[in-house]
This record gives structure tokens, sequence and C-alpha cells, in this order.
């Protein structure tokens, strides 16, 4: 999916997930891993409901 973005969401309502989230794997009630559109995380930050995203960055390969 081009503009992808993967995450971690904390969320204040157990088993709340935004719409256009997909949840990925979770945690708890409230953490969960995600996947979403890119133009999406800043509306995800202005949802009430979410807590916190801690959005994944790719790692350097070290060979």
């Amino acid at each position: 999916m081009p503009g992808e973005v993967k995450a971690i969401l904390r969320v204040s309502d157990a088993d709340y997930v935004p719409p256009g989230v997909t949840v990925r794997a979770r945690i708890d009630a409230t953490l969960f891993t995600a996947s979403f559109a890119d133009e999406l995380l800043e509306t995800l930050r202005q949802d009430s409901k979410v807590v916190s995203i801690e959005v994944s960055q790719r790692l350097r390969q070290i060979d």
C-alpha cells in the first residue's frame, strides 16, 4: 500500500479502532499495532480517543 504508516496506537476506550485503521496485532484492549494511510496521521492525532501514536521507523541495515 503506497503511503502506508505502521505504528503502535494507545486509545482511551477499550477495543476502539479509529476509522481507516487496520489492527495488525492487539497487545491489550487499548494498545495495538496498526497500519493506515499516511494522510490519516494528522486526523488520528486530533482524535480525542487516541492517547498516543508511535510511528515505526525503518532501521538501517548493518552489514
